[in-house]
């Protein structure tokens, strides 16, 4: 029997509160970041009640450095296999995009909470994925490589890349 989507916030936001505890500030707050993307899904009064949990996201500065530094790490990680591969396999894409929606998770919650001092532009990674996504080789591998993402991810996780087909994924 599955969880219905109350049901998996709580086990996330359960999961959230060990890793904030165990030190793991990145980790934590990408599963926030699961939580905040799946609230549009939810009917109002639940709504409320998630974002309440979102929004009283605080870190000290320490833990906010050490996040943008992990941040900063993944997408330098992005760029660097974005830059080395001509030819593409599933997994080497599976790799690429769970980092990518993972940093956009947590640049979400980090837009929510309010956290001005993040200025990160996605834009060059995005139209090199949209170039992969398009590619007469690698749009089959995209393709399966996002069915598998959806698949296994365990939570309805929206993401422009999740949520289109390769064909429309044009970033301009």
């Amino acid at each position: 029997m599955s969880l219905d989507l109350e049901e998996r916030l709580n086990e996330k936001y359960s999961e959230y509160v060990l890793f904030k505890r165990g030190g793991s500030q990145y980790r934590a707050v990408q599963l926030l970041g699961e939580i905040y993307n799946c609230v549009p899904k939810l009917d109002k009064k639940k709504q409320v009640k998630w974002l309440k949990c979102v929004r009283k996201e605080r870190l000290d500065k320490h833990s906010f450095q050490e996040i943008i530094a992990k941040l900063e790490r993944d997408i330098r990680e992005i760029k660097r296999l974005l830059s080395i591969f001509d030819v593409w396999i599933v997994e080497e894409i599976v790799f690429i995009m769970t980092l990518k929606i993972q940093v956009d998770l947590v640049i979400a919650v980090f837009e929510e909470v309010g956290y001005e001092e993040i200025n990160i532009s996605l834009t060059n990674i995005d139209k090199k994925i949209s170039q992969i996504s398009r590619g007469e080789t690698s749009k089959r591998p995209f393709a399966e490589s996002i069915k598998l993402i959806r698949k296994n991810w365990g939570m309805p996780i929206s993401n422009k890349w999740l949520n289109n087909s390769a064909n429309d994924n044009k970033i301009n």
